[in-house]
């Protein structure tokens, strides 16, 4: 009887609540359809302050879309001037906060499901995130990062930035980068430290390029010195940061982003893709993405079974494993193929919808080269997979 007495309390504060969001969802709406630039800082303040109250009412997805907006206002702040205006591209989150808030009116016949929903913002976020090679910036001042953001961006790369160096950590168990830049002062611990940390955790199995930024000449080289390169902290920091990652990308520490698919391929030496997936319809959007590739070749299968005996006859450049099969989760399956004797250490990447932190959490630990987030479209998705392998 307690419980749903608190449901009924729950469902009413979360009515009151939506009523109010409504409101400054409108509010967002009118400055971005006036193109409003000179309130972009209240924007800012409005899409942060509906990402910290929704989940307070298990609102859960509110605050997601509120989150992945941020994301792509930082995107946006480093954009080129040329861009038309700052709001360009966040429509689609608005339209997606009405349609999820409109199921909670009482007037509401249906409810779209909450993994059609998490489709629809994969789909729409992807805009902040195009390009291949991924840095993170880490600095205690804004002014820096943004010079570096900046700087960088002219080169191609996606780049992420963070004042904290705790967050950054956050950042790195769950997120690959490429490369991570940080200033040797930072608030909570020296930069040479928390790159120490990044080496040392075991959790972090993808270990960036280290990059530190420093006007001490006098920690180069001493014994808990960890970073790969160094940049003196003077007045020609941008012109040594460009001319850093034009020469990594040179030796082919970074790949240049301008390296195409075929090369890739060719390099990664993918022949052959054993793809374990219970949904024909992926088989199909899978076979119209491969079907212009080359002397590549992909057999489909839906069991779990089939998948264990495949593997232990043949022998494949790369799998495609679904995370929700019928028989068993693709975590689990990934790591009954380690355990027998036929085990080769083929990279495998993930095709699952899942934004849980618990189940992206399973595939990290079972060893997943990276994931494939559904729903995916034939288009640029082998591209997609050799960005994940590379």
């Amino acid at each position: 009887m307690d419980i749903f007495l608190q449901k009924g309390i729950l469902e009413e504060y979360q009515q009151e609540y939506v009523s109010s969001l409504f409101d400054k969802i409108e509010q967002l709406e009118v400055i971005i359809v006036n193109d409003q630039v000179e309130n972009l800082d209240l924007f800012k303040r409005i899409v942060h302050s509906i990402k910290g109250s929704a989940g307070s009412y298990e609102l859960d997805f509110a605050s997601l879309v509120a989150q992945k907006l941020e994301d792509f206002l930082e995107h946006a702040s480093f954009c080129p001037v040329t861009q038309n205006s700052p709001y360009e591209g966040m429509l689609p989150f608005i339209d997606l906060w009405k349609e999820y808030l409109g199921s909670f009116n009482i007037t509401a016949t249906t409810r779209p499901s909450y993994r059609s929903l998490k489709e629809t913002l994969f789909t729409i976020s992807q805009k902040a995130e195009q390009k291949d090679h991924k840095v993170l910036i880490v600095d205690s001042a804004k002014s820096i990062r943004l010079l570096l953001a900046q700087t960088l961006m002219k080169l191609g790369l996606h780049v992420s930035q963070v004042g904290d160096p705790v967050e950054a950590i956050q950042r790195l168990l769950v997120e690959d980068f490429d490369s991570i830049i940080t200033s040797q002062r930072l608030d909570k611990m020296k930069g040479n430290s928390l790159l120490g940390v990044i080496q040392n955790l075991p959790e972090i199995e993808h270990k960036p390029l280290s990059i530190l930024i420093t006007s001490d000449e006098s920690i180069y080289g001493g014994p808990q010195f960890v970073a790969d390169e160094v940049i003196k902290k003077d007045q020609f920091l941008s012109k040594k940061l460009t001319d850093l990652f034009q020469r990594l990308i040179i030796n082919k520490k970074l790949g240049s982003p301008l390296e195409s698919d075929e090369e890739k391929r060719k390099k990664l030496d993918i022949q052959s893709i054993l793809v374990v997936d219970d949904d024909p319809d992926i088989h199909s959007l899978l076979k119209k993405a491969f079907e212009k590739e080359e002397n590549l070749k992909v057999v489909y299968t839906s069991k779990k079974t089939e998948m264990l005996k495949l593997l232990q006859v043949r022998t494949f450049d790369l799998v495609l494993l679904d995370y929700y099969l019928e028989e068993e989760t693709g975590d689990r399956l990934l790591k009954e193929w380690k355990s027998a004797h036929y085990y080769k250490k083929t990279p495998v990447i993930f095709l699952t919808a899942s934004q849980k932190t618990e189940e992206l959490e399973y595939i990290r630990q079972a060893g997943a080269k990276g994931i494939l987030n559904k729903p995916f479209k034939p288009k640029g998705l082998f591209h997609d997979i050799l960005k994940l392998l590379g």
